[in-house]
């Protein structure tokens, strides 16, 4: 299992979230790929790995303790990196559900895509 990152320790570098996303965005395609091949079975056993990083990671940055020790200088990127994996995590509906599969996997993907385009672009502007 991912460990959060620890933006109430030390300073996280984007480098580091679009590592976590990119991590996200490839167990997302993975499961696509089975999903494709008609294998939901081993599409939702991902997903469900998915959702358990995410919920970790939800869980953890809803944190009082952390929300408070977060540097002004990395608030932004600490509240659009968890704002992404906030929406990814909530806006899923009957996330064990084989009928809703595919729907999730793309909710996930979109959430965190978003955040890799925004900080991608971002990135090349300065």
């Amino acid at each position: 299992m991912r460990v959060p990152l620890p933006f109430e320790l030390e300073e996280i570098a984007l480098e580091d979230t679009l590592d976590n996303i990119d991590w996200y965005l490839n167990k997302v395609e993975e499961a696509y790929h089975f999903y494709n091949q008609n294998d939901k079975k081993t599409a939702l056993h991902i997903l469900r790995e998915i959702n358990k990083n995410l919920e970790r990671e939800y869980h953890h940055y809803h944190l009082v303790r952390v929300r408070n020790n977060i540097s002004k200088e990395k608030f932004k990127l600490f509240s659009d990196y968890s704002r992404a994996i906030t929406k990814a995590f909530v806006k899923q509906n009957s996330k064990n559900s084989y009928r809703a599969l595919s729907s999730n996997l793309y909710d996930v993907n979109v959430y965190l895509d978003s955040y890799k385009f925004l900080y991608t672009n971002r990135e090349g502007d300065e």
